[in-house]
């Protein structure tokens, strides 16, 4: 029960340091309800680990001045990695979760696309041997079993009950992480986006037609087989969008575009209560947010590391 306790500690303010960018203890305190002692310790192990560095002093009136401290972005890099039927698209980032490059590889009908996606990964890692490996996130349109990360079904592999993370972690001796492939952008915008105060909304994306995402008390609304948020059109949501919220009794919908056009539908759609918040795709928000969710998962890990 204790080290259950540290880890979930470790975990929240290694992850509340990564989305602030930077903070003090005093900051981390209030952020997470943590005590002092508490706060003041995980920290300290941090900076011993090498994790977390110093970077500079709070300005200070009278007496001590706080430190200011961040993730240490050369600590180590995750891998997002997004899984389409002939393109297997990967981003680098580092700890920090800043994308240090952003690759492509073919799927060909060659080989296995399980094949194709474990040679993908040796050449990155042979690319980029000197960093250190924290942790592997994979998203794909399929079914999941999330809590065992099994693949129930995903349609354009043909595969059916895929052990994937295991596969992965067997192979590369990396903890690795599955899920539907929109999930990790919407961590992304919770985490490191416009949607850090927000705890509940709905995340779309344009391009993304088989599913939306429902964050409820600031979790991801998973369901049977990681589908909830299935739809049968983008249009027909968005259509419907002001329907549903209200059914939801959610007010905010943060919705990404590519096209001008689709901006001009979000533009028409009339909500006298809430709020939708539009931007700019970026294409690598999607991997980025998959390397994010995977690299907060490989958190649970660094209390085993102290």
């Amino acid at each position: 029960m204790l080290s259950s306790l540290k880890i979930q500690n470790i975990k929240n303010i290694a992850t509340k340091l990564l989305s602030s960018g930077q903070a003090t203890k005093m900051e981390l305190v209030l952020s997470t309800d943590l005590s002092n002692t508490t706060v003041s310790d995980c920290i300290n192990s941090l900076l011993k680990l090498g994790l977390v560095a110093t970077v500079g002093w709070e300005d200070s009136i009278g007496g001590r001045r706080s430190s200011i401290y961040e993730i240490n972005r050369n600590f180590g890099v995750s891998l997002g990695i997004m899984l389409y039927e002939q393109d297997i698209e990967i981003a680098i980032a580092d700890a920090g979760n800043i994308i240090i490059d952003h690759l492509y590889f073919k799927i060909t009908d060659d080989e296995p696309p399980i094949n194709s996606l474990i040679r993908a990964i040796e050449k990155v890692i042979e690319r980029y041997h000197e960093k250190n490996l924290l942790s592997i996130g994979i998203g794909l349109d399929g079914v999941i079993d999330y809590e065992n990360q099994i693949v129930i079904e995903c349609k354009s592999y043909k595969w059916n009950n895929v052990h994937l993370k295991e596969i992965i972690e067997r192979h590369f001796l990396t903890p690795a992480y599955i899920d539907h492939r929109i999930n990790g952008a919407a961590y992304y915008e919770k985490l490191m986006g416009q949607a850090k105060s927000l705890d509940n909304f709905i995340f779309m994306l344009e391009g993304i037609e088989e599913k939306v995402v429902l964050i409820i008390d600031g979790e991801i609304s998973r369901g049977a087989g990681n589908l909830s948020g299935r739809i049968n059109s983008m249009q027909q949501m968005l259509n419907n969008l002001v329907s549903y919220m209200q059914f939801l009794d959610i007010t905010t919908a943060i919705i990404g575009f590519k096209s001008s056009g689709f901006k001009e539908k979000i533009s028409s759609i009339n909500t006298e209560k809430g709020q939708i918040i539009t931007f700019s795709m970026n294409q690598a928000q999607l991997v980025q947010g998959l390397a994010l969710m995977a690299q907060v998962k490989w958190f649970e890990s660094i209390y085993f590391m102290l």
